[in-house]
């Protein structure tokens, strides 16, 4: 009941922060979506909650198999997971979104409609768009981090590229909403090729 509750504060929260509206226009159509989002949402929570404590743990059960370059890289790398993670999260819910939205309720305003948006699809999209911008920042460090710590070279380079592209581009795949099913093949492109561009200049 403790966790419903304070899941409920933080979405009632995120979505006041998202709201375009000085009075609030945001509604919810869909309940049983709502309380799909409810769901991601505790996810989402409970990884970033629990993020030093798995990182320890991965760490202390697999750094016995592997060489000092692959510790390094492992740990480097879920270190800055969880960092990216958190601050990807923050900036997307709290300054890009609530922007987004803004400008396209002032478009409506100026065209003289009346904002009514539905709060499921709004956060859907908001989270969406975090996962995706997290996924891509996680390709790139694990890809920079193999390089400096000289995992990644010319004779290994295409099977990172594979790993690393195929796993971003299947989970890009399942965060993307229902209601935009042609977005996955775009975001996947620009994916692709922001990790192209950063991780190999």
């Amino acid at each position: 009941v403790v966790w419903s509750f304070q899941i409920d504060s933080i979405l009632t929260y995120t979505m006041r922060v998202l709201d375009p509206c000085i009075d609030s226009c945001m509604n919810v159509f869909e309940p049983a979506e709502w309380t799909a989002l409810r769901w991601l949402s505790s996810g989402l929570l409970a990884i970033i909650s629990v993020g030093p404590l798995a990182i320890q743990q991965i760490y202390s059960f697999s750094a016995r198999g592997l060489m000092p370059a692959e510790r390094r890289w492992l740990l480097s790398w879920l270190a800055s997971t969880w960092l990216l993670a958190c601050g990807s999260i923050y900036f997307t819910m709290h300054y890009l979104m609530p922007k987004f939205f803004e400008m396209g309720h002032s478009v409506q305003v100026d065209v003289g409609l009346i904002g009514r948006y539905d709060a499921a699809e709004t956060l859907g999209l908001s989270l969406a768009l975090a996962w995706s911008e997290l996924m891509v920042l996680i390709a790139i460090s694990a890809l920079i981090i193999a390089g400096k710590t000289n995992m990644v070279h010319r004779e290994n380079a295409d099977g990172w590229r594979l790993r690393i592209h195929g796993t971003m581009v299947m989970l890009l795949w399942l965060v993307m909403p229902d209601s935009t099913p042609g977005a996955w093949i775009g975001i996947a492109i620009i994916a692709v090729t922001l990790v192209e561009v950063f991780a190999y200049a």
